[in-house]
């Protein structure tokens, strides 16, 4: 009995990686490095700067039927051009929105509606003010982005020289003409699905990965958008040493993409002497005192620099990835009501997964907050004292040296 007891536990163990085994596609995160071996200690975490890290994902194909190309057979895809890689086609039409074919032998003039289950990729690079001409042209036109590069809302009792706030990189920008004039720069770059690699959902539950109601509180139910819009290469391996093809996707991170969103309120209790802890909504949520949040000692708040420091810093930032076949959604909304979003969320919002989820857990020093200022922070009264934004008071510090954080 006892025997037996433990064969089951050990094929109940194994059935998750039987399960993992079978996807088609594995995905992961190959920059920053982490350490597999104690993947939850704050110190064996990869440390990134606000921006400028690379963030980059390695997607690997398992057992395909092949590769599609506009030009058709023999042909694999050149910088600029689309490939499709096929893991199923029932009716033996290959019928994909997105690409014109001459109809194949045996099937209908009229094509019939896609059934296919694959990877749609574009070799290519793009960011911001870059012309974007290649990639999926549908989705590269909704990723022009310019006036709303970013969440707008308005952060209520705003205390700030504005009340209305915008999270989020700015994802275009315009050049000058010679006749005086501007234009907008075509760049192809922002939240949602990208146009070169338009299954990836890049999932970052912080900040601007978050989306908000017009007020900068979550959403309900719960919602986030998906990041992979962001990316600003794609390339691939045809085949590799392991006879895989696999595709490469990278990020090098802009500010204020991975960051908390703080609305605070510096003054609490009297408005003279601001003698209560200062309270924060991070990331849409209800407002606490920031010592409670920062774990520092309760009591009168004098200087709002190590409470700001101390928030970017000791945050785990925890980024998670995956792929679905053909275009990804925009945002992926929490469909079971469970406060997390996963697979069980895009599978009900009709989508089939292609891979498990792959998952970044890294730390991430915001640097000086006086160095240009917190800029995502919005400031609200919330107890109603009439003050709501001290400002940071910032120490005096002389160019010098910066120690690596180790």
């Amino acid at each position: 009995m006892f025997r037996s007891s433990l064969a089951v536990l050990a094929l109940s163990s194994l059935l998750p990686l039987a399960a993992i085994a079978q996807t088609p596609v594995d995905i992961d995160f190959i920059e920053p490095r982490q350490s597999k071996s104690n993947f939850f200690n704050f110190r064996n975490r990869p440390t990134q700067f606000q921006s400028g890290w690379a963030m980059t994902l390695r997607i690997t194909m398992r057992n395909e039927l092949g590769i599609v190309t506009q030009s058709g057979p023999p042909y694999f895809p050149n910088k600029g051009r689309a490939g499709y890689i096929i893991f199923e086609d029932p009716d033996g039409c290959l019928a994909m929105d997105s690409l014109n074919l001459t109809p194949e032998e045996g099937c209908p003039m009229t094509r019939p509606a896609s059934d296919e289950i694959y990877v749609e990729f574009t070799p290519d690079v793009d960011d911001v003010g870059l012309e974007d001409n290649f990639g999926n042209s549908a989705r590269r036109l909704l990723s022009i982005d310019f006036l709303n590069g970013g969440q707008t809302f308005d952060a209520g009792d705003g205390f700030d020289t504005e009340s209305t706030i915008r999270l989020g990189p700015v994802t275009g920008i315009t050049r000058d003409l010679p006749d005086g004039g501007s234009e907008e720069v075509l760049d192809g770059y922002s939240f949602g699905a990208d146009d070169d690699i338009i299954g990836l959902v890049l999932i970052i539950q912080h900040g601007a990965g978050i989306v908000y109601d017009e007020q900068g509180n979550r959403k309900v139910p719960y919602e986030v958008n998906n990041m992979a819009g962001f990316t600003n290469s794609v390339s691939y391996e045809l085949n590799s040493l392991a006879d895989k093809t696999t595709i490469t996707a990278g990020i090098i991170v802009p500010p204020k993409l991975v960051a908390p969103f703080v609305v605070a309120d510096e003054c609490v209790g009297d408005p003279v002497t601001c003698d209560g802890d200062i309270l924060w909504s991070v990331d849409g949520l209800a407002p606490q005192s920031a010592d409670v949040l920062t774990g520092q000692p309760s009591g009168t708040v004098t200087n709002t620099f190590e409470d700001y420091t101390a928030l970017f810093d000791d945050t785990l930032y925890t980024i998670s990835a995956y792929m679905v076949s053909g275009l990804a959604p925009n945002r992926v909304v929490d469909m079971n009501n469970n406060g997390r979003i996963g697979r069980a969320d895009l599978e009900a919002m009709g989508y089939t997964v292609l891979s498990r989820r792959a998952t970044l857990r890294l730390n991430q020093t915001r640097g000086n907050p006086c160095n240009g200022g917190v800029e995502e922070v919005a400031y609200k009264d919330f107890d109603g004292n009439g003050v709501a934004k001290l400002g940071i008071t910032c120490p005096a510090s002389p160019v010098g040296l910066s120690r690596v954080p180790r």
